[in-house]
């Protein structure tokens, strides 16, 4: 992208040419400098550069109005600094327009998620550890918004005590390469794990729903929050040593419907889960009642993780 002419004298100005590069794992800006002693040929091939990028597929896919949702607490509770200095410049940069929002207690993110406006935003984005995307993702899944909601694209910035989501989805939790991300429009579909009891949906789950002993950690590390990441490690030292056994009666269904994992056909190979997902479609016409496994026993722990 291109942005305004930068005048350094009257018969001389300077275009700057900012673009995004991969170094190893990370995503870098970087910013070439031509000087014009012309300001009409500069104008000239600023209006051609731009022609030329917009007519890109992927620029269509690009967010222009965000919902930025950030949590004060999260992590070091360093949230609207990372916002302020990755983030937040970038965004005036490229002329995105974001609507910043700051939690002031909790579930204050799931209450604005649910009642956003989806013709007034291209995506949402929550600045905070996994904590507020869970958040977002009950307020515009469970809440009483409109249903459009569901599909609107929901970005993360990086500043949490783990930040596991970004890491799974991105694959670094590097906080510039999660910003680029965002202003690229990258998209990745991540399977959500829904939570019924009785047959009425309670909540859902975006990395893993624990039952036991990682449950008991974050129970325990909730009394710690003030000591920040370093609170994980203490919760499950005194987890560990004192380890319980649960009783539990599962029963699970096998996805036959799935394709079979093959060298050809790998996990990553398989189609994305997105808004509509045909895979997720044939699920509801899988006998559920006739095609259960069943596992009883003690257990130190009982996992159920989403997968991307």
């Amino acid at each position: 992208m291109v942005f305004p002419i930068k005048y350094s004298s009257n018969t001389k100005c300077n275009l700057y040419l900012y673009f995004v590069h991969r170094k190893q794992h990370n995503l870098q800006v970087a910013c070439s400098m031509f000087t014009f002693t012309s300001p009409h040929l500069c104008r000239q091939w600023i209006t051609a550069i731009n022609c030329r990028v917009s007519r890109h597929p992927a620029v269509s896919l690009r967010p222009k109005r965000l919902c930025v949702i950030i949590n004060p607490v999260s992590g070091k509770c360093n949230a609207r600094q990372t916002y302020e200095t990755y983030a937040a410049p970038l965004f005036t940069l490229v002329g995105m327009v974001a609507q910043e929002h700051v939690t002031e207690y909790k579930g204050h993110a799931r209450e604005i998620a649910a009642n956003l406006d989806p013709n007034e935003f291209d995506g949402i984005v929550g600045v905070g550890g996994d904590g507020i995307i869970n958040e977002i993702i009950h307020g515009l899944l469970i809440g009483e918004g409109d249903a459009a909601n569901r599909k609107l694209p929901i970005g993360i910035v990086p500043a949490g005590s783990t930040d596991a989501l970004i890491c799974t989805l991105v694959g670094t939790p590097c906080v510039e390469t999660a910003v680029l991300q965002i202003l690229l429009g990258k998209r990745v579909g991540m399977d959500v794990a829904a939570l019924s009891v009785d047959g009425v949906t309670v909540g859902y789950s975006a990395t893993q729903c624990g039952y036991g002993y990682f449950g008991d950690i974050l129970k325990e590390s909730e009394r710690h929050r003030w000591m920040g990441p370093s609170r994980y490690a203490l919760a499950g030292v005194k987890v560990f040593s004192q380890p319980k056994l649960y009783k539990v009666d599962l029963q699970f269904t096998k996805a036959a419907h799935l394709p079979a994992v093959s060298e050809s056909n790998t996990p990553n190979s398989r189609p994305k889960c997105f808004y509509n997902c045909q895979i997720c479609a044939k699920s509801a016409e899988y006998d559920l009642s006739t095609t259960k496994d069943n596992v009883s026993g003690q257990f130190l722990s009982v996992q159920l993780v989403s997968k991307r």
